[in-house]
């Protein structure tokens, strides 16, 4: 989905990314805003999705208590898709 996009993308431009970070980059103070919760079933819809698509194993890691970040192996898969080159 888009946002989930939005969540990948903020995941690659920062090294960690907070939980509530993430969530004021992608929902700005919308009072509209669905739970702070809606974080981890995006994080694991990517995981899904990264996995499908033969990323390595634990392209996002989580940072218990606090948010997530990417692996540095999952980076370099990520920059070789982006670049357009095989992983």
């Amino acid at each position: 989905t888009r946002v989930e996009g939005q969540v990948l993308c903020y995941l690659i431009a920062h090294k960690a990314a907070s939980r509530q970070a993430l969530f004021s980059a992608l929902y700005d103070d919308n009072p509209d805003a669905p739970d702070i919760k809606i974080l981890d079933v995006f994080a694991h819809k990517l995981r899904r999705k990264l996995a499908t698509a033969d990323a390595p194993q634990d392209t996002i890691q989580t940072i218990w208590g606090s948010g997530w970040s990417i692996s540095d192996e999952g980076r370099a898969w990520l920059d070789a898709i982006i670049e357009g080159a095989q992983p």
